[in-house]
């Protein structure tokens, strides 16, 4: 049985957590576009439901960011 893990990485410096150390955040202030906002809920669940239908026992899903 398959297995799979899908690692969620923000696409921009836009997050709810502002950590001090955060490397996304001093990226942003040098790009022509420094936030694309945020995932949609819409996005989400077709994330989710593309993850469960590659996989074949579980799916456990990871967030980097807020």
């Amino acid at each position: 049985m398959k297995a799979l893990t899908v690692l969620i990485k923000p696409a921009s410096g836009l997050c709810n957590m502002q950590c001090k150390y955060c490397f996304y955040k001093d990226e942003a202030e040098h790009r022509s576009t420094a936030n694309y906002g945020i995932m949609t809920v819409e996005t989400a669940e077709k994330l989710v439901e593309k993850a469960f239908e590659c996989a074949e026992n579980s799916v456990t899903f990871a967030f980097q960011g807020g």
